[in-house]
């Protein structure tokens, strides 16, 4: 999606609605199971303009991390707490610890920041 699109998806919302300031803004979260009532989501604490490796880029920083879930995990790794994935491609770039020696991701050269 282009920001123009998303300004555009906001606009028409906004004029549909007649109490925009009560509405909540948030990120739907896919879950690999049913779910009953409200469909799982994470609310957005702020957005930027993407610089430098990000240049180009409108980011939106959700209130909770969020981890990718992609298909190159392999089986045996069980707790998806310990995945450490690229935050521009989602390759993986560690697992079961941070490893600082990785500097950008092998995949699309991503620089790394391990927090």
């Amino acid at each position: 999606m282009k920001l123009t699109e998303l300004i555009n998806c906001i606009n028409l919302a906004y004029e549909h609605e007649r109490h925009p300031d009560t509405i909540d803004v948030v990120i739907a979260i896919k879950v690999p199971y049913m779910t009953v009532g409200q469909a799982p989501c994470v609310g957005i604490k702020s957005t930027y303009m993407g610089f430098d490796w990000e240049a180009g880029q409108f980011r939106i920083i959700p209130e909770e991390n969020l981890m990718c879930v992609k298909h190159n995990v392999p089986q045996e790794v069980i707790n998806w707490n310990d995945v450490y994935c690229c935050p521009k491609c989602e390759h993986i770039l560690s697992i079961n610890d941070k490893d600082p020696d990785i500097k950008f991701c092998s995949k699309c050269g991503q620089a790394v920041e391990w927090k």
